[in-house]
């Protein structure tokens, strides 16, 4: 009973934007210094001949969900907080699948040419 609440809380809070704020906050952005103020991860950097600069990178993205956390809280009731068990297991592979990532290609000064968001 004392990790009751854990999955609970896990499906109630995000650590992410959704992906629209994501792709609304990178529109401002016209250059790398501004993106990487969003702190994303950057998965991979690759330079082209002419000196262009292409980067891959993940955002987390917001994935809190109220109702979700409701039905948690009913199953733990339910099973008197053997839930637990599953319900934190599938809190953290949801986590770890809510990302984003964001390919972006800038001219030799720093500039964005190109962005696309898969």
């Amino acid at each position: 009973m004392i990790m009751s609440g854990c999955a609970v809380y896990m499906a109630s809070t995000s650590e992410g934007e959704p992906p629209k704020q994501i792709q609304k906050n990178i529109s401002y952005c016209s250059t790398r210094k501004c993106i990487l103020l969003y702190d994303p991860k950057i998965v991979q950097t690759d330079w082209d001949a002419d000196g262009h600069l292409t980067e891959y990178y993940l955002f987390d993205i917001d994935n809190g969900q109220i109702s979700r956390a409701v039905m948690h809280g009913l199953l733990d009731i339910a099973t008197l907080g053997l839930w637990e068990i599953a319900g934190m297991q599938i809190e953290r592979e949801k986590k770890k699948k809510n990302k984003i990532m964001i390919t972006i290609t800038y001219d030799k000064d720093g500039k964005i040419v190109k962005s696309e968001m898969r």
